[in-house]
């Protein structure tokens, strides 16, 4: 049992937030911080992850072109494990850099041809960083977006990602008719 928790402390950081109120609702968040390396080098480890994981958030440097590259790499390997029902956002950081990738492109990319959430940041300035966790309650139709929102109507139970309705997709095809 050691050995596992010396070897999860190498291969990817968790963070688990003490709870937090969101009208009335207690949420505690369980983050697993891997890297891309990660996939390769303990696949294993990896595909456990993800088939426990609600949500994937895929972050990039605006100011590095291969590391969008990766997301896409990434991105297609939760694909694979998952499927389209997954939450998935991907996040352009490190915004107060000079950009090798633009707004535009990332965005069209990651929303019209992937049918992700999308959201830039810059964690250094802690800049727009609710808005990556408003985007995955978006991406999987949370019922705490609502309260959020300002409607007030706080929902009975909250439930794991596996228990929402699957989410509907924006399709470029179908607003081409």
């Amino acid at each position: 049992n050691n050995l596992a928790v010396k070897l999860n402390i190498i291969t990817s950081n968790i963070y688990v937030t003490p709870p937090f109120q969101v009208g009335g609702v207690s949420l505690s968040l369980d983050i697993q911080d891997t890297g891309g390396s990660y996939t390769d080098e303990f696949p294993a480890m990896f595909t456990c992850s993800l088939a426990s994981a609600d949500a994937v958030l895929l972050v990039y440097s605006v100011a590095e072109l291969d590391t969008f590259d990766e997301v896409s790499r990434l991105r297609d390997l939760v694909q694979q494990q998952r499927g389209d029902s997954l939450p998935l956002v991907v996040v352009g950081n490190k915004t107060d850099l000079e950009r090798n990738i633009s707004k535009e492109e990332a965005e069209a990319t990651v929303n019209l041809d992937w049918e992700n959430g999308y959201v830039e940041c810059c964690a250094k300035d802690n800049k727009n960083i609710q808005a990556i966790f408003r985007a995955l309650l978006v991406q999987a139709k949370s019922p705490i977006l609502r309260l959020l929102e300002g409607d007030g109507k706080a929902p009975t139970e909250v439930r794991r990602r596996k228990s929402f309705p699957q989410v509907p997709r924006f399709s470029r095809l179908q607003s081409m008719h």
